[in-house]
């Protein structure tokens, strides 16, 4: 290609060379769409970085909530058991009381019978 210099020379309106030629203009057209389809390659893969990062955090997240149902689940059994516990230790309670009653009253009638037989053996003429 001439444009009114050397061959292969680019000339300037007013004649003037610029001195680049098609070759290199070619070799700086292909260095230009080279960065910019590595620019875009390069964006695209960050916007899957970003996507996967994002559905890790969704992972987390679905993890939390599940820790968190366990939490409220273990919370309200140990509120279950704390009121079955307490009617137990009531009900245990009454069951102790009934014993000892029984136990005064079995130990005022052995009290009883030690004195009746205390008695019976001090009265003369026997034994």
């Amino acid at each position: 290609m001439q444009l009114g210099g050397l061959e292969g020379d680019v000339m300037y309106a007013g004649g003037r060379s610029c001195g680049v030629t098609d070759a290199q203009i070619i070799t700086i057209a292909v260095t230009v769409v080279a960065i910019l389809a590595g620019t875009l390659f390069n964006n695209s893969r960050l916007g899957d970085m970003n996507n996967r990062f994002s559905d890790i955090n969704n992972r987390f997240s679905d993890m939390n909530n599940r820790f968190g149902d366990t939490n409220r689940r273990i919370d309200d059994s140990k509120e279950l058991l704390r009121g079955e516990m307490k009617a137990l230790e009531a009900r245990i309670d009454s069951r102790f009381n009934s014993i000892d009653n029984k136990l005064d009253a079995i130990l005022r009638i052995v009290g009883d019978h030690e004195t009746r037989i205390t008695n019976l053996e001090q009265r003369p003429g026997t034994v």
